[in-house]
């Protein structure tokens, strides 16, 4: 007999089976600052724009009770370690470990990121720089790529990032594809997305949770131009998904000038270079690229972390699907 599970149940469940996906355990803590504010599987999934769904209830009481809830019917498992409380689901206590132990790498990977953010601090294009991905959150092992999310001035995205993968090739830090020669390039530098700071609405790329996550756990290595707020401004859908903190106001797009126009020609010029490129070495790419973003992720990868999450729901008796 199916057992019942009410929406902050789901909600906390999904929660931990997503970061399962990425064999991340969670804190009560964390769980609160991921859970979703609703609990609508099309919303979440950006199969639909809008829910009629309450708002759920996500004090630390409630959490508490959830959590619990989970635990006697053996969804769910705890274990404290280090003063510290981590949940994950069933059967899967082995990630404890490589979580504490990534924490410990993390420390060993830090010189490797101040090295790119001290060389990307002086290109007068980029306006910000920030980690993403499992480095962001101290999940990464020790050869893993370093990820990044570049944002920069208008009209300069392809012209800067000429230059950027230039120095890369120059210092061998470009990411590999033959297994060989990644062994010997470890903490590659992977530049997977661009924005233009005039054009920072990602709605193209999908209104999902997963791109939700993505703006919440990016971390900040400079920002000259308060990109951190402007990115949440504008992207609101995003930050309703989950609790993002954001201040209100509005995204400010400046109005192009004379030099504007020529750096757009400019701009458009190297895009063209670069995309023939791509196309010439790599073929078509299911990637999401244009003038003002660049998004080398492939664009399939959020719908295999969806349906991986819905199997595990499904599985263990969560239907309210």
């Amino acid at each position: 007999m199916a057992e019942y599970f009410n929406a902050l149940d789901h909600a906390v469940y999904f929660t931990l089976a997503y970061s399962d996906v990425f064999n991340f355990p969670l804190t009560k803590e964390e769980i609160i600052a991921r859970l979703p504010v609703v609990w609508d599987w099309p919303y979440l999934t950006d199969q639909r724009i809008k829910t009629q769904k309450l708002l759920l209830d996500s004090s630390e009481n409630s959490v508490e009770k959830s959590l619990l809830k989970l635990e006697k019917k053996q969804k769910i498992d705890k274990k404290q370690l280090r003063n510290t409380s981590y949940y994950f689901l069933k059967n899967r206590q082995k990630l404890l470990v490589q979580r504490l132990k990534k924490q410990e790498i993390a420390q060993l990977r830090q010189s490797a990121i101040d090295q790119v953010s001290n060389y990307l601090s002086k290109f007068p294009t980029i306006s910000a720089l920030a980690l993403t991905g499992a480095s962001a959150v101290n999940n990464a092992k020790l050869d893993d790529d370093l990820d990044f999310c570049i944002i920069v001035k208008k009209n300069t995205l392809w012209i800067t990032r000429f230059f950027v993968i230039l120095l890369t090739k120059i210092l061998h830090k470009q990411p590999q594809i033959i297994l060989q020669t990644k062994e010997n390039n470890k903490q590659a530098w992977c530049f997977n997305l661009w924005l233009d700071e005039n054009k920072l609405n990602m709605a193209k790329r999908g209104l999902s949770i997963f791109q939700s996550y993505e703006l919440k756990q990016m971390s900040w290595l400079f920002d000259r131009a308060d990109i951190k707020q402007k990115i949440l401004l504008a992207n609101p859908q995003l930050v309703s998904l989950i609790d993002v903190a954001s201040q209100n106001g509005s995204a400010v797009i400046t109005s192009d000038n004379i030099f504007d126009y020529l750096r757009k020609l400019l701009n458009y010029i190297f895009y063209f270079i670069q995309c023939f490129y791509r196309y010439f070495k790599f073929g078509r790419e299911n990637y999401d690229l244009s003038l003002y973003q660049a998004h080398f992720n492939d664009l399939s990868r959020q719908k295999h972390i969806f349906q991986k999450i819905k199997r595990k729901m499904t599985k263990n008796d969560f239907s309210d699907f």
